[in-house]
């Protein structure tokens, strides 16, 4: 649930009812967005900009005080805000939400004056403050953007040290041209993330500044239109806001032709691990009805398919344990000859069969599984607040 900011046309106020900050009764339930004045502002600006040489027409701001058509926005129920200026320019913007986490958001102008009227659109989401952040070296929280096919992700110290009106350079990535993609900010669990229209060209920009509070703001701007007299234009995007539940962003990745955007989740650089052991536990939890059962259920089938590897392993290092006795009579026999005591070590484990490296190789091949797991276990929200058995309340809790 949440509310729009009649002034300025803002979404600055959303709550995710699914999901609490703890298991106490008296918890309150995650809050995405918040307006300005409270600890965090976290917000939604959506308007349109003139060029500065362009003839000027009265524009809606952040002053602009808007006309809903309802007073509820529900999946059932869209809702239109509308201004008109002193020239009968009329500007609008049409919200629509599914039953999850996915707005529909169309500016339209329709003009009535017999004025031609050269604009751009624009659309951005405004963080102030540092948000608290987990700050642990397996999760991402930051900026996070699909542009051009590549993954970008960059902590809140990036974005002012790169991306500062302060910098006389700023780096690349603060400024992109695009088709389509994605961009926002993620926590460990919930994303607010701009779509444009996959077919619309977009310039895309990141920035912080700095005037007595930090503020940082990720967005984009359409092209520019120039709308006839007693003609109109319609300007879509989607706006997503909520958990990030790989079931859904899945959906919506089909649906909408989202490029990637499961990788909102930070599966991290073994993906092609991460996302398969997932996948694997879900499958185990739909089975058994417990994510704890799954997990251990998953692990056991990690075990069953490395026990050649593990059988080996074991092997060699009771090989080894067996020539222990051996290899220190060769130490005694050569202590000031390092160079012979070598030659005989290696035919000792020639005629043994025996190979010191074997014990380690096979622990080496597990090493990304289990680190793997350990990377789904800490970020997927699927385990938030799941219970196991006995005194386990919370999987997802130390």
């Amino acid at each position: 649930e949440g509310s729009i900011n009649l002034k300025g046309a803002i979404l600055d106020d959303l709550i995710l009812l699914n999901y609490k900050e703890s298991l106490k009764k008296t918890s309150k339930n995650i809050s995405l967005f918040a307006p300005d004045g409270t600890s965090n502002p976290y917000y939604v600006e959506i308007g349109w900009k003139q060029l500065s040489n362009s003839d000027k027409i009265n524009l809606p701001n952040l002053d602009t005080k808007w006309k809903a058509t309802s007073n509820e926005l529900t999946p059932d129920s869209p809702v239109s805000l509308i201004w008109t200026n002193e020239k009968n320019i009329v500007f609008k913007i049409h919200f629509s939400v599914d039953s999850d986490y996915m707005f529909n958001i169309t500016q339209e102008i329709e003009n009535n004056s017999e004025s031609f009227i050269e604009v751009f659109p624009y659309r951005l989401i405004k963080r102030i403050n540092l948000p608290e952040t987990i700050n642990f070296f397996i999760l991402h929280e930051g900026l996070i953007s699909l542009s051009n096919d590549e993954l970008l992700e960059k902590k809140y110290n990036d974005l002012s040290d790169d991306c500062s009106p302060n910098n006389s350079v700023k780096k690349e990535f603060c400024d992109q041209k695009a088709t389509g993609g994605w961009l926002g900010f993620t926590d460990k669990y919930w994303m607010s993330s701009l779509i444009p229209n996959n077919q619309e060209s977009v310039t895309i920009n990141y920035r912080h500044n700095n005037n007595g509070r930090d503020s940082y703001r990720v967005g984009y701007v359409g092209k520019i239109f120039n709308i006839k007299p007693n003609t109109s234009l319609e300007y879509t995007g989607n706006l997503f806001a909520g958990a990030k539940v790989l079931k859904l962003l899945s959906k919506y990745e089909k649906q909408y032709n989202i490029t990637r955007f499961e990788d909102a989740i930070d599966w991290g650089w073994f993906s092609f691990l991460t996302k398969p052991i997932f996948i694997a536990i879900n499958w185990f939890n739909g089975l058994v009805g417990n994510f704890g059962i799954a997990i251990v259920a998953f692990t056991v089938l990690m075990r069953l398919i490395l026990f050649p590897l593990a059988h080996t392993s074991f092997k060699s290092m009771a090989k080894m344990k067996k020539l222990q006795p051996e290899m220190q009579r060769l130490k005694e026999t050569y202590p000031d000859d390092r160079q012979k005591m070598q030659q005989e070590l290696m035919a000792l484990y020639k005629k043994e069969g025996a190979n010191p490296v074997a014990g380690c190789l096979p622990i080496v091949v597990q090493i990304p599984i289990f680190f793997s797991l350990y990377k789904v276990l800490f970020v997927t929200i699927e385990m938030y607040h799941a219970p196991f058995y006995g005194w386990i309340h919370d999987l997802s809790a130390p």
